[in-house]
């Protein structure tokens, strides 16, 4: 299991990811179900390979899930926004190969195609219902009383 602080479904087989909050962060810690190792991903951004470390879910000795911080995507290489900018591009009218250029360049990524825009545009539009209610519900939660 894969947990990230937004709802998200990915095509990997036995993935679940669910919304995480920082409240049930610290409260998984203080209860000991966080583990002290951590797992490590590679990703690639201004030239540089950086380490991301996320924190495993434990049910006593068994690993039950990696806790993702919101800007890692599940089995990708670069940051989230960095999909999103080559999308918005192509949604001004920039082509998307261009696009795919423009990404590469801006955030200095040796490897960024035009079929990756195409992909990330595809998912988008399948999820655009799901990022609404997302979005609506977070709006929600702003207005409640007592919210920052």
């Amino acid at each position: 299991m894969n947990i990230s602080l937004v709802p998200a479904e990915c095509n990997k087989e036995n993935t679940i990811l669910c919304p995480l909050t920082p409240e049930e962060f610290v409260m998984f810690r203080n209860e000991g179900l966080i583990n002290e190792k951590k797992r490590t991903y590679h990703m690639v951004l201004h030239h540089r390979e950086i380490q991301v470390e996320c924190p495993i879910l434990m049910d006593g000795k068994r690993v039950v899930g990696v806790i993702l911080p919101a800007f890692k995507l599940p089995y990708r290489p670069y940051p989230c926004y960095v999909y999103l900018f080559a999308v918005a591009l192509y949604l001004v009218g920039i082509s998307m190969r261009k696009a795919a250029v423009q990404v590469q360049k801006k955030f200095g990524i040796p490897r960024f195609s035009h079929s990756t825009v195409s992909r990330t545009w595809s998912v988008l539009l399948l999820k655009a219902d799901l990022l609404s209610a997302v979005s609506e519900a977070d709006t929600i939660r702003k207005s409640l009383p007592g919210h920052p």
